[in-house]
């Protein structure tokens, strides 16, 4: 039965219907008054503030933003906040910019800092109430910060680059680390996830096209290209769960050698023209979905020969591992046994993806990244 409630700002009289669980339930009229349904029943109504809590608290169901006439409850990431401090986050005020680059080096929010702005920042969770940063927090003191300081912080060597102008400076930047002996790609990190999968293609294959049999397909030989010529390392969880024997992937690549190498690319590159259910054609030497350049089989096996299967394997372990995400540096590019990372910029600075991966890429895979800077010159 419905719970009947009068609000008490204008009076309206409403009912609270029965909804699930975690369920946010307002005055259709003034949106005012606002109940969360929970186990034990219907609550409240509460303020902006309760509702925060209630969000945290995980009494809230998932959602973007929670409503009211003179205020919002909205949810960041994992994290709820009020409208003001959600604006003032999106803005980026002189005030926090001011703060958070007072307090990146020490991780500590200064004694002497708006008070507003402060508490804005704890609701927001950049800092606790010591006034520390936490880690979204210090991410996002260095996001703010200029470039050069953003390398310094992080221990990232930077250079600046005089270049003619140009619609694509990564591509004036790889070519001019190009050498008789540096080769250079444009690829985000993807020629590693390529490297990686050609070595385990074998036992990827098999378990594709088992996925593929048991939907149904007339032809898992031929549906296995369409799921397979999108090149991601990471398995779906599904597939790990219903094929535990895909944990051997690591192995597979520690015991990879140039021929299954270079036979599991020239498959996957030979897929990429027109895999099955794709009408159009793609040139011959490039990646669907993908605007990788540079990316063939000599980057790959340079790539190889400079670490070795065992090194690969255990890069391989770590990103099983960890993931990394998004973020990755632009160009990678190999000099005999070096690999090396290199992000381009111009006038922009690192991402706050950027900032949380390349020190891991350093730290965890021990691959160095560098930072150019490109200032432009007429041609």
């Amino acid at each position: 039965m419905a719970d009947k409630r009068e609000c008490q700002f204008c009076k309206t009289a409403f009912e609270l219907p029965s909804k699930a669980v975690g369920t946010i339930v307002t005055c259709p009229m003034c949106l005012k008054e606002w109940y969360i349904k929970t186990d034990s029943g219907i609550q409240g109504p509460f303020s902006a503030r309760e509702m925060i809590e209630k969000g945290r608290n995980g009494l809230i169901r998932p959602s973007t933003l929670v409503r009211r006439s003179d205020d919002w409850a909205v949810r960041r990431g994992d994290d709820w906040a009020t409208a003001a401090s959600f604006r003032f986050l999106n803005e980026r005020s002189p005030t926090m910019k001011s703060i958070l680059r007072d307090a990146v080096e020490t991780g500590i929010v200064p004694d002497a800092s708006d008070a507003k702005t402060r508490e804005l920042m704890m609701e927001s969770g950049l800092c606790d109430s010591q006034d520390r940063l936490t880690e979204k927090g210090r991410v996002e003191a260095i996001s703010v910060c200029a470039l050069r300081k953003q390398c310094k912080l992080l221990g990232l060597p930077m250079q600046v680059m005089r270049l003619p102008i140009t619609n694509k400076p990564e591509l004036a930047v790889m070519a001019s680390l190009k050498t008789n002996d540096r080769t250079v790609a444009h690829c985000e990190g993807g020629a590693i996830a390529l490297l990686l999968y050609c070595l385990c293609f074998d036992r990827l294959y098999a378990v594709y096209k088992a996925f593929a049999a048991d939907y149904g397909s007339s032809d898992p030989s031929e549906s296995v290209k369409s799921l397979m010529y999108c090149v991601r390392f990471v398995p779906d969880p599904k597939l790990l769960t219903k094929n535990p024997e895909l944990s051997q992937m690591v192995a597979d690549i520690a015991n990879g050698n140039e021929g299954v190498l270079v036979r599991s690319f020239d498959t996957l590159m030979s897929w990429q023209r027109q895999p099955p259910g794709f009408s159009d054609v793609i040139p011959a030497g490039c990646w669907r979905e993908y605007k990788w350049v540079g990316v063939d089989r000599d980057l790959v096996l340079a790539l190889f020969r400079a670490f070795g299967a065992a090194r690969w394997a255990v890069i391989a372990e770590q990103l099983l591992i960890d993931g990394f995400g998004i973020g990755w540096p632009d160009l990678i590019w190999v000099e005999g046994a070096t690999v090396g990372f290199t992000e381009v910029k111009t006038s922009d600075k690192l991402l706050p993806s950027q900032i949380v991966t390349f020190p891991r890429i350093m730290q965890v895979l021990n691959i160095p990244v560098h930072v150019v800077q490109v200032q432009r010159i007429g041609v």
